[in-house]
């Protein structure tokens, strides 16, 4: 049945119908035959189904009806058929949202005009707080974003999610709605819910169209929030080197400490993005910065085994005069438990001494044993790793 209506088959439905099956018979998910020709937009088996029975505000799973189905397939004239037929327009569907939400989300601008003809109401306080006009800026859809506001839609609405419009357009790239919304009033530097503002989102996105021009529209390129850090911290966790270039060329401090003190270098670290990692360097990033940890970039790119980025930190900011360095003997220990032996080598070449003994008493030699890496082991051994001595006890064996 399910199959059948989907396709939009009506001989099949109407055969299966008469030898038996239940005209609103549930599948996965608890969809109906009526919620899968609404989404395929099959009128003639819609009406069928309807007139032999099925229930026109029967719900699934998350609360979609048929009206919620045909309008996210954006079938105009299933929608009219249902409504005429006593669907509620505001019947209250997925996420909290109402017909008319799923509209604006899809961009049917027709759809949504008809919809209010027929009573819908524009802000309800439904759909967990995401407005019709949140939707639509969400959906890129200018032109809906446009008649809402003419409909009395406050550009800078708030939800219970707390983000405005504006937050949804600039997270999801959309320059055009991101221009209009601030060219109607939409203030680039509130803050959401989160305490993010639409640079912070455009910024995590690597959308630098939109950073560009919520910045040349007055946003505080160093705005901070205390998770988050600036957008600098957000574009660098997620690895936008050219946002990250921008935003430093328009002032962005490259050393400042965000959320928990990490700084920007920390974040790219963190995710192990080089090019961010090595632009920062070049650009007087400190490596040695520190966050309420005591921990520096490198901690991180070695807690998080990013390699490549661990290799370029320790060549090109670290030297001999490091030796006793606490950051280098937390590389000599991850190294050899990770079982490599060519970032132990570069430690070697600085003159770090490979028989360090950490608050535990225990060697490189010990970690990579504990880890099973033989090959490590013999390495070790031949570069001088003592292999009898006895720390608190413990030997290597």
């Amino acid at each position: 049945m399910y199959f059948a209506a989907r396709g939009g088959r009506l001989s099949v439905v109407q055969w299966l119908v008469d030898n038996g099956a239940e005209v609103d018979g549930k599948s996965s998910g608890n969809t109906t035959a009526l919620h899968v020709a609404a989404r395929g937009g099959h009128l003639p088996l819609v009406q069928w189904l309807l007139d032999n029975g099925a229930q026109v505000d029967e719900k699934s799973s998350g609360d979609g009806t048929a009206l919620h189905y045909a309008v996210i397939g954006g079938h105009l004239s299933v929608v009219q058929w249902l409504v005429d037929k006593g669907a509620q327009v505001d019947a209250i569907g997925w996420e909290g949202g109402t017909a008319l939400h799923w509209a604006a989300e899809g961009g049917h601008l027709s759809m949504m005009q008809w919809l209010v003809d027929m009573g819908a109401q524009l802000d309800d306080g439904t759909g967990f707080g995401i407005t019709a006009l949140r939707r639509a800026a969400g959906g890129g859809h200018l032109s809906v974003v446009r008649w809402l506001v003419d409909k009395g839609a406050r550009v800078d609405q708030e939800g219970e999610r707390g983000a405005p419009a504006l937050h949804r357009a600039a997270k999801r790239g959309h320059l055009s709605v991101v221009e209009w919304l601030v060219d109607k009033g939409a203030r680039v530097d509130v803050k959401d819910g989160a305490g993010d503002t639409a640079l912070h989102c455009a910024a995590t996105e690597g959308h630098l169209s939109v950073v560009q021009c919520l910045v040349d529209k007055g946003a505080e390129v160093d705005a901070m929030y205390w998770i988050h850090g600036t957008a600098l911290h957000c574009a660098a966790k997620r690895g936008h080197l050219s946002v990250v270039q921008w935003l430093a060329d328009k002032g962005a401090r490259v050393d400042n400490a965000g959320g928990f003190r990490k700084t920007a270098l920390h974040c790219a670290a963190e995710e192990g993005h080089l090019s961010v990692v090595q632009w920062l360097v070049d650009n007087k990033a400190s490596v040695f910065e520190i966050d309420y940890k005591n921990h520096t970039a490198l901690h991180y790119a070695l807690n998080y085994r990013k390699w490549d980025t661990v290799k370029f930190l320790l060549s090109s900011s670290y030297n001999s005069s490091h030796r006793q360095h606490t950051d280098l003997f937390a590389a000599l220990f991850a190294a050899a438990k990770a079982d490599r032996d060519d970032v132990i080598q570069i430690l070697l070449d600085y003159g770090v001494d490979l028989q360090y003994i950490n608050a535990e008493g225990r060697t490189a030699l010990h970690f990579a044993a504990e880890a099973g890496h033989l090959s490590m082991v013999q390495w070790l051994v031949d570069k001088g790793a003592h292999t009898t001595r006895e720390i608190l006890r413990c030997t290597t064996l």
